[in-house]
């Protein structure tokens, strides 16, 4: 079974990079453990200060890097588009018997450094939580749709 997911994640390398809002990410350099060494922007490569695997991401409740291996296999496709920002397809096969549960695949690394609005438990209703640097996660309401 193939699942298929976008991320966008050209504020969360600006941010990293120090880049101005203004300007566009247009392209990446992965390395061979899928983290990302440079970026592109308006056609000048800036190298990062450190590797950052391109997304982390939990299988059946154990939270993996895309540098690391887990149950799941995964390949990555840029995606052209006019959009202003970067645009990859990361697409997970399963290749075991066992029915595996993927959740919360995050752009880059989920440090605990920075805010994010993630899944945590199992509960059927309200998963999403808020969760800030040295705090505990924030139950909260989101739209169904």
């Amino acid at each position: 079974m193939l699942k298929s997911l976008f991320l966008a994640g050209g504020l969360s390398i600006a941010c990293i990079a120090e880049l101005s809002a203004q300007e566009t990410v247009r392209s990446i350099e992965l390395d061979q453990q899928n983290r990302i060494g440079s970026i592109t922007v308006e056609g000048k490569k800036t190298p990062l200060p450190r590797p950052l695997p391109l997304f982390t991401y939990t299988v059946n409740g154990k939270e993996f890097r895309a540098d690391q291996s887990s149950p799941l296999s995964f390949r990555i496709q840029s995606v052209d588009t006019v959009a202003p920002y970067y645009l990859t397809r990361v697409i997970f096969t399963n290749n075991s018997r066992d029915t595996l549960s993927l959740s919360n695949v995050y752009p880059l690394q989920k440090e605990g450094s920075e805010a994010c609005i993630t899944g945590l438990g199992n509960h059927a209703l309200s998963r999403t939580h808020l969760f800030l640097p040295s705090r505990q996660p924030v139950n909260v309401i989101v739209p169904d749709n």
